[in-house]
């Protein structure tokens, strides 16, 4: 689900709280790393052109994520609230807004000289919630070192919504605020903990997002998976690669480059051809290759803002073999 849902609320609980605000603050420039990832294939590790169709989910799913500037299978690509599970977008702008509203109650409801604000309580329709900030140098403005925690307890923010449970919490290691000090550019450290829909699926572990406003219509981002886990549809992943791209008004191109684990084998992943989008579209043009310990690989191949193709390439081979030509990427939404 995307980040603003969940921290819309959040937000509000924190601005009601708020009798002040400081001013902006900032620490060194945050520098997006634009390095890729080497993935590794296990030893178990096995595609074949009978077994390369059970793949087209898992991997169709990361790619339209990756197309929503959020994250891979927990993003807006879901078709209603109610079959979106986890939160978890890493979208700049959801970030923006959560860090900003920490920055104006660094101060806000605190007359302890100690830098962790006291429990906020989130406004739930049921069950609980809260927000804790800890200003860690006690300047009372949001810099490198300050962090923020979100606890869910079966809390339904909106009606109709699945109750929450779980935590999110995150650490600010650079940070750059333009003219309204609102966050211009984020290099941060996030940990979910269990986090899940009721009746849905949970997600769990590291993760390091940058996110930098280049232009005004345009932002570069890196979200890197540290042996997150994910479990979609019953089954479990670990995610443990760079999602990184440049999003704006004219649409994005994006790659994913590292290591999968998919029942219970790991799988190298990358992209020799950048995806790429228009705006609110899916790819028309791109390709991730999923590499199994011997070489031989499952290609999806972006034919399309509405197909896409899925090959099969045996170690060796000249040519891949298509599997499943235009294949419907809206059949893959969870």
């Amino acid at each position: 689900m995307a980040m603003n849902r969940w921290l819309a609320a959040p937000a509000l609980a924190l601005v009601l709280a708020a009798c002040g605000g400081g001013s902006g603050g900032g620490s060194a420039a945050v520098v997006v790393p634009t390095g890729v990832r080497a993935g590794s294939a296990s030893s178990g590790s096995d595609l074949t052109l009978a077994n390369a169709g059970s793949f087209a989910g898992v991997m169709a799913r990361a790619v339209m994520s990756g197309a929503d500037d959020s994250v891979p299978g927990v993003s807006g690509t879901r078709e209603s609230p109610q079959s979106r599970t986890m939160i978890a977008a890493l979208s700049h702008a959801h970030w923006t807004t959560l860090l900003a509203i920490t920055s104006r109650t660094m101060v806000s409801g605190r007359e302890q000289s100690q830098a962790t604000s006291p429990p906020v309580a989130l406004p739930c329709l049921s069950g609980s919630g809260s927000i804790t900030v800890n200003d860690a140098d006690n300047n009372q403005k949001l810099s490198a070192g300050d962090s923020a925690s979100i606890v869910f307890n079966a809390c339904v923010l909106e009606a109709g919504l699945p109750a929450v449970t779980g935590s999110i919490s995150f650490t600010v290691n650079a940070i750059e605020l333009d003219a309204n000090e609102e966050p211009s550019a984020l290099d941060a450290s996030m940990t979910l903990g269990g986090f899940a829909e009721s009746g849905f699926g949970s997600l769990s572990g590291a993760f390091r997002i940058w996110f930098k406003e280049e232009t005004p219509t345009s932002t570069r981002q890196r979200v890197s998976y540290l042996a997150a886990s994910l479990i979609e549809q019953a089954q479990t992943l670990t995610y443990d690669f760079d999602v990184y791209g440049v999003f704006g008004s004219a649409g994005g191109t994006f790659d994913l480059n590292g290591s999968i684990v998919i029942g219970g084998n790991t799988y190298a992943m990358s992209t020799p051809t950048l995806f790429s989008n228009a705006p609110g579209a899916l790819p028309n043009v791109g390709a991730l290759v999923l590499r199994d310990a011997t070489g031989d690989q499952v290609i999806l191949r972006a034919r399309s803002a509405t197909t896409f193709d899925l090959e099969f390439q045996a170690a060796g081979a000249a040519t891949p073999t298509v599997v499943s030509p235009g294949l419907l990427w809206n059949s893959y939404k969870l």
